[in-house]
């Protein structure tokens, strides 16, 4: 599985300063970093998965001596791993855009996986299920339309997350917090066994 995961940050690896680039844009318009996280991430998510659309790769990978199971779980571990490896370019493109470290908080790390798996767990069973071609395109637009109004859209969004954020702290109540987490995880797995079911019907 490691080789695979490998794979997809190779593919990609001329794009890597792109995702830089990007981070710093959005940090700097004034984006909640949680949401910069998950934008950032997502694009990854989805570049990977077209990348083995485009080059038919499918085809490639289960005539090696891979199982349907490592190549799905690749895609869901691949996203953590890059979502990590993204934190300290996150720390980097903070510090460069306000010149402190004060903006950013241990909790929008968290919401920012939080986004990223939640983002996951839907986007990968849903084009694992249904015909790559077209829904790939559809997808593809609408995220491009809400990366290109971000700067605007994510305000609201920004101050919901702070406001949600600041009650959530007021209260001193971590089991609000561990609650949400335990959710998603639990969508995260779910999709997880989704997208390793609909993939083993899959023929290639």
């Amino acid at each position: 599985m490691f080789n695979l995961i490998k794979k997809d940050f190779y593919l990609q690896k001329n794009i890597l300063p792109i995702y830089f680039l990007i981070l710093c844009f959005y940090l700097w318009s004034g984006t909640h970093p949680a949401i910069v996280i998950g934008i950032v991430s997502s694009i990854f998510v989805i570049n990977s998965h077209y990348n083995d659309e485009k080059g038919k790769s499918h085809i490639l990978l289960n005539s090696l001596p891979y199982t349907k199971k490592e190549i799905v779980g690749s895609k869901y571990i691949g996203m953590l791993v890059f979502t990590t490896f993204l934190l300290p370019f996150v720390l980097l493109g903070t510090y460069i855009t306000y010149q402190s470290l004060s903006n950013l908080d241990i909790r929008d790390i968290l919401y920012g996986y939080m986004i990223i798996t939640l983002f996951t767990s839907f986007y990968l069973p849903f084009f694992y299920r249904f015909d790559q071609q077209y829904i790939l395109v559809i997808f593809t637009l609408i995220f491009t339309i809400i990366i290109v109004f971000a700067k605007n859209s994510t305000i609201l969004i920004s101050n919901i997350v702070g406001e949600f954020s600041n009650i959530v702290m007021e209260l001193n109540n971590p089991l609000i917090q561990l609650s949400a987490l335990v959710v998603i995880l639990i969508i995260f797995g779910l999709s997880w066994v989704l997208s390793m079911k609909v993939y083993s019907k899959r023929s290639f």
